[in-house]
């Protein structure tokens, strides 16, 4: 006999049945969907709660909405901890050389910068002296070259044992060594940036950073105002404040709120 079954047909109904739901449970996230909505429609239906019916009808909503979210957490939490214990797992094996690591690297970084500082204050110091002596060579220039002038204005006048040439050559020379001086001068003050290259990396060198200081706490906030972000800050703080020493500090008062 032959078989007329239209196995298509069939393939098309199972997969239809397991698109519907099939045997499988609606996961907590399509469960909190209605429970999300059967909330709204609550809301939008009662925006004010004015009966005892009502009010039960509220709590057993909420009642209802508190074990969706532990159902939810407790759900999510069954699919996140095995991916979290294996990424613990997996710091946990490459931590004891890279802590180790990120140490070390910190000290020698330390030892460098140590080492620039110094290095830096000594150029600075060979280009300090340098700019001495190229102001030193700028006078010496400035006085030999006024003395070339007086000399031609003497020989204008007639004065016969004025050495014009000789103060032309001597302005000459100290004009010279104060170009190499000032060019002297100018490389040492370059040079005071010190970079330390070789290796793979970029150079290492000192960078400025702004580090910011509070001097007056009360006029730092006298003039921003309290924003939300640094009461929140604060009340941090007070909280730890209390912590350790059991009472607030002055400025802080706890008081009681009722709530549901």
């Amino acid at each position: 006999m032959l078989d007329r079954t239209d196995h298509n047909r069939l393939a098309k109904l199972a997969a239809d049945r397991h698109g519907i739901g099939g045997n499988s449970p609606p996961t907590m996230i399509e469960l909190a969907g209605g429970t999300l909505s059967a909330l709204a429609d609550f809301l939008r239906d009662h925006p004010v709660i004015q009966t005892e019916d009502e009010a039960r009808a509220a709590k057993a909503l909420k009642d209802r909405a508190d074990l969706c979210v532990k159902d939810l957490e407790d759900e999510r939490d069954g699919l996140v901890r095995p991916l979290n214990q294996e990424v613990k797992a997996i710091n946990d094996r490459y931590r004891p050389v890279r802590d180790p690591l990120t140490r070390i690297i910190s000290e020698l970084k330390g030892r460098i910068a140590r080492f620039i500082q110094g290095e830096e204050r000594r150029r600075q110091a060979l280009a300090e002296a340098a700019g001495r002596v190229a102001a030193e060579k700028a006078l010496l220039a400035r006085q030999a070259e006024e003395a070339e002038r007086a000399a031609k204005e003497e020989a204008s006048q007639g004065v016969c044992d004025v050495d014009v040439g000789g103060a032309i050559t001597q302005a000459d020379v100290a004009f010279s060594d104060y170009e190499k001086a000032e060019r002297a001068a100018e490389r040492a003050e370059r040079e005071t940036h010190v970079k330390i290259g070789g290796g793979f990396g970029r150079a290492l060198s000192q960078h400025t950073r702004k580090v910011l200081t509070i001097t007056d706490v009360h006029a730092a906030i006298d003039d921003m105002g309290l924003t939300e972000p640094l009461k929140e800050a604060i009340l941090t703080a007070a909280r730890a404040y209390y912590k350790a020493i059991r009472e607030w500090p002055d400025g802080i008062v706890e008081t009681k709120e009722r709530s549901v």
